[in-house]
């Protein structure tokens, strides 16, 4: 065979072996917190491409080392300057600790970033022996683990690997094709040239076809094992659940029933689960209250049934308002879809459900609502009672006027709960002299800048760790736990009871129609409740009011009504009385993956000749005393230290002018963005906030990114950066998923704006003018 056309077989078999790698490591993306697809892919291409190249081993290393180094800056040291060694010292330290952890077999207590190195390295150690066995034409073994993987992976998991089956089956049968024609052209069999390789790849092709056809039109039988993803998703394995976020064992948003181990990150699902008709359009649907904080998550102090019928008022947990609150009358009819769990949410103060054909009970400790036989109902009928709260009422609570029975149950803390929490709850309420002021001040803490709302790269506790200490001196990132949970906690330090409610927030509005409710018609509400409007609140005690919601999430605005003093009996929304929660501080990061450092041996390199003896003669010349000489000697010493002069010439001057070239790499970037999508202006936004930091235009801690943009436009004499902060906004809170050609002119003027008005005395000097 010809050099060239072997040349170009190689090069397909290892096009071919790179799509097989990354169909196999995709399902990461989904089933951990690297979920960044390009990353991967990346690591992936480059890998293969420095080995199909056969470059130097230490060259290869080098190449993947420095990926790595970048790859773990961005994933957990991205507020951190890139250039910064404190960072690099940080990392290196926590894997040092690691490796102690892994020599004494804890697997458990293996930290994200250890794990990330972890999972690469033996990424790139697969890619090592996948590209040995297609040069080696020993490829039937990888294809048939890679198969097994991807149907294991589909089989027990969320993760739907149909589309990667076929395309490693596809790929798989044509590099078993193409290393059989190599093999018979390395035999010394010289049919045909051209005509054979036509021959070949049609008979190849022929075959792939009808391999697919006969998969997809063939019988199917129906599973005989049910859901087994769903099973195994409950069964805790140590190495999976306990540890960090990395492997988030399949961890998806939705409902859950269990919420002993709260953290990690979360794959967002828009399945819906049912449709609300109501008259309000902010219901928050309840389904179950916690009242014990373990310093892991929340469990019920115990479960007490009773049945359903009847008078409501008998059961305490169903009747949280008392006297001095206001309240209204509202119905409300939700429609469950299929993949719904077997649960009744309700809002308010239920004062009748209603399920078709069925009897319910009540789990008096947690509120929850089910049918007497724990099947799923079609539709649920709710006449509730809507409340609205007098602040003035509210702000003459005191500490100490709660009952017996409130104070046993939810004023809870585990023994273990750091001291610096409780320290932290007293710090935030000292000022306030009520105990609305003091909730209120809690929520706006949470509400801060100092926190910031997400569902990835999300740590779960490890150890004896505690999961609100955690978040409020370590990660200062999460969710809707993340927040209520810590709230409860800090109320109930100050000696506030509080408890931890479960359920959806009001889902996305799709519509308005009428109902005819006692001969008249009505507006009605109709929302869309999926997985991801999964949520979680506080309610908090006030004597003589009874039970009030407060929603310390950012971005999320509470279901209650409050009236003000000054207003009557005028209400408003909860999130005016709650406190305008300042938005999220920084753009959602895209997760990326972490690159290993491949350790591979250089190529021993050739001796060189010995010198020969001389000596000078009469002119001075050298001349050989004995041997052949080769040429001119050369003093590798010297040419060593003017490399290393060179190199170290270099990097003083990459350093000097970092500011300049990192500039310039971030325009270049924002230029090559193209804005199609929400994650595509999600990243020209996100390196837009860079670009402006290596101008000096960084926002502080305690700016909101509406505080910074009206900086930033200050400064350029424009509205640009706020008009983009809204867009920003649409697309993280609204799930707006259009974008329009005025977002990517924003991005472009601003981005020449910054470039054309900035000099370098504003850049040295750090601060805007």
């Amino acid at each position: 065979m010809e050099t060239a056309a072997k040349k170009s077989l190689t090069a397909v078999l290892y096009l071919l072996g790179s799509i097989i790698l990354w169909e196999c490591a995709r399902p990461v993306t989904e089933l951990t917190v690297l979920q960044s697809e390009p990353i991967i892919l990346a690591f992936i291409a480059v890998t293969m491409l420095l080995s199909y190249l056969r470059l130097p081993g230490w060259l290869q290393a080098a190449g993947n080392g420095l990926m790595l180094l970048y790859s773990l800056h961005y994933f957990f040291f991205s507020n951190q300057a890139l250039l910064s060694a404190e960072w690099i010292r940080q990392a290196a330290r926590n894997i040092y600790q690691n490796f102690g952890i892994l020599w004494q077999g804890r697997l458990v207590n293996l930290s994200d970033l250890f794990s990330t190195l972890i999972f690469f390295v033996l990424l790139w150690l697969i890619g090592q022996v996948l590209q040995h066995w297609i040069r080696a034409g020993r490829f039937f073994l990888f294809f048939f683990l890679a198969l097994a993987l991807l149907c294991a992976l589909n089989t027990f998991t969320f993760y739907d690997a149909r589309r990667s089956i076929v395309i490693v089956a596809v790929s798989g049968l044509m590099i078993l094709g193409i290393q059989e024609l190599m093999r018979v052209q390395e035999s010394g069999v010289k049919p045909g040239g051209k005509k054979l390789y036509s021959a070949w790849f049609l008979t190849i092709g022929m075959t792939v076809v009808l391999v697919l056809a006969a998969g997809l039109a063939g019988p199917k039988p129906a599973a005989q094992w049910p859901s087994p993803s769903s099973l195994f998703q409950k069964v805790s394995v140590p190495v999976l659940s306990k540890n960090g976020s990395f492997f988030s064992a399949g961890q998806r948003i939705g409902y859950d029933e269990d919420d002993s181990s709260l953290g990690g990150s979360l794959a967002m699902d828009t399945t819906v689960l049912f449709t609300a008709s109501s008259g309000g359009s902010n219901d928050y649907w309840k389904v179950a209250v916690k009242d014990v904080y373990s310093g892991k998550g929340w469990k019920s102090s115990g479960d007490s049934y009773a049945s359903l019928s009847g008078s409501y008022g008998r059961f305490s947990i169903l009747n949280p308002y008392e006297g001095n609150t206001a309240v209204s009358e509202e119905t409300a009819t939700l429609t469950f879809t299929n993949e719904s769990p077997a649960i009744l949410p309700y809002s308010g103060q239920p004062t009748a459900v209603q399920v078709q054909g069925g009897r319910l009970k009540l789990d008096q400790e947690t509120g929850q609502i089910q049918s007497s036989s724990g099947k799923k109902a079609k539709t649920e009928r709710i006449s509730y009672l809507q409340p609205t709260f007098r602040i003035d009422r509210l702000r003459q609570v005191q500490n100490g006027e709660d009952p017996l029975s409130v104070r046993e149950k939810d004023l809870q803390l585990p023994n273990s709960l750091p001291g610096r929490v409780r320290s932290l709850a007293r710090g935030i309420t000292a000022s306030q002299n009520n105990r609305y002021d003091k909730v209120m001040a809690v929520v706006n803490y949470l509400k801060s800048s100092r926190f910031s709302y997400s569902t990835d790269r999300v740590p779960r506790p490890t150890g004896n760790q505690d999961y609100v200490d955690q978040f409020l001196f370590r990660s200062k990132i999460g969710y809707c736990d993340n927040f209520s949970t810590a709230m409860a906690v800090l109320l109930r330090s100050v000696g506030i009871p509080a408890r931890w409610v479960k359920g959806f927030s009001s889902g996305t509005y799709v519509g308005q129609t009428t109902e005819t409710i006692g001969g008249k018609k009505v507006p009605r509400y109709v929302s869309e409740i999926t997985n991801a409007n999964a949520h979680s609140w506080v309610e908090v005690y006030f004597p003589g009011s009874g039970w009030v919601a407060f929603e310390p999430t950012p971005s999320f605005s509470g279901p209650d009504k409050f009236s003000s003093v000054s207003s009557g009996k005028e209400p408003f929304s909860s999130s005016a009385a709650q406190g305008k929660g300042m938005q999220n501080k920084l753009p959602a990061q895209t997760q990326k993956a972490a690159q290993p450092n491949r350790q591979q041996k250089t190529e021993p390199q050739s001796k060189p000749a010995p010198q020969s003896n001389r000596s000078l003669n009469a002119t001075g010349k050298a001349a050989a005393s004995s041997g052949n000489q080769n040429g001119p000697a050369v003093d590798w010493g010297m040419v060593g230290r003017i490399f290393i002069g060179v190199a170290a010439a270099g990097l003083l001057l990459a350093l000097i002018t970092w500011r300049r070239w990192l500039t310039a790499f971030y325009v270049r970037k924002q230029r090559r963005i193209k804005i199609r999508d929400r994650d595509s202006f999600n990243r020209a936004y996100k390196n837009l906030f860079r670009l402006l930091r290596l101008k000096g235009l960084d926002r502080s801690d305690t700016q909101t990114l509406r505080e910074f943009a009206e900086t930033v436009d200050r400064r350029f004499s424009g509205n640009g950066m706020l008009q983009l902060t809204k867009y920003y906004e649409r697309f993280i809170y609204g799930n707006q998923d259009t974008v329009s050609e005025r977002q990517s002119t924003l991005l472009d003027d601003l981005c020449a704006a910054i470039v054309e008005k900035m000099n370098p005395a504003a850049n040295s000097a750090g601060r805007p003018q």
